[in-house]
């Protein structure tokens, strides 16, 4: 579960920080698991600039301290809190964070039904950058996906691959992780597959797993969703089990 939410309240100080707890106006089952806040002033020609940081996470609301940062004085107005939470399982790797929208079964999709699905959900699919980032990922998946009678698992990404220049392209313009390819017959030398996949074996030993290029309207027959959403660096993270960082 993921949310965002913008709330405008006013806010007094004398000094240059107080500390505010900022409810969710939201009944949640449990405890966040992230939580990222920012604060500005509602005015938006006021100089006034703030540091967050999360203090605390309840079931209802977290606590937060203000510092003021453009000068070391205290303000006297109305602010405006903008904050992200997610509950569940997930995996932090830079400003983004990742999590499987259901760890217990997969189903016959493909790249564009995938990609409307992280979108409902608050998100993006994700994109891989790097090799760290690539066994972060593929790990995570393992380690937290139900397998159950089934050995693998696929998973679409938001980046593009060129099969003429041999790239791969984040949605940003910016390179992408161009490694791991399945073996054998990946990346195949095909125009119309530029979209990317990635195939999770359970079993360590097999070697029939990696990135594939594929076309937009391929089906994987038990492919999962794997969504992000990009957040500041600066995070609060409250119990996940097993998280991977």
């Amino acid at each position: 579960m993921t949310n965002r939410e913008s709330q405008q309240f006013y806010s007094y100080s004398t000094k240059s920080s107080i500390k505010a707890k900022i409810g969710y106006r939201m009944c949640l089952s449990s405890v966040p698991s992230y939580v990222y806040a920012t604060v500005k002033a509602t005015e938006s020609s006021l100089p006034h600039t703030f540091n967050v940081t999360v203090l605390d996470v309840k079931e209802s609301y977290f606590e937060v301290e203000l510092k003021r940062t453009d000068i070391s004085e205290g303000w006297n107005m109305f602010v405006t809190v903008d904050w992200f939470f997610y509950i569940g399982n997930a995996v932090v790797y830079g400003n983004n964070v990742i999590w499987i929208t259901d760890l217990f079964n997969s189903k016959s999709m493909n790249y564009t039904t995938a990609k409307t699905d992280c979108k409902d959900k608050g998100g993006k699919l994700v994109e891989i950058v790097d090799k760290p980032m690539y066994d972060v990922v593929y790990n995570y998946v393992r380690s937290n996906f139900v397998f159950g009678t089934k050995g693998a698992a696929s998973f679409y990404l938001g980046s593009t691959y060129d099969p003429e220049a041999d790239n791969v392209t984040q949605s940003n313009g910016e390179p992408g992780y161009n490694g791991n390819w399945n073996p054998g017959k990946w990346p195949v030398n095909d125009s119309g597959r530029q979209n990317l996949a990635v195939r999770v074996a359970f079993d360590l030993s097999l070697t029939n797993n990696g990135m594939r290029n594929v076309k937009p309207t391929n089906l994987r027959r038990s492919a999962i969703q794997i969504c992000c959403m990009e957040i500041p660096a600066v995070i609060t993270e409250i119990g996940i089990p097993n998280k991977l960082l």
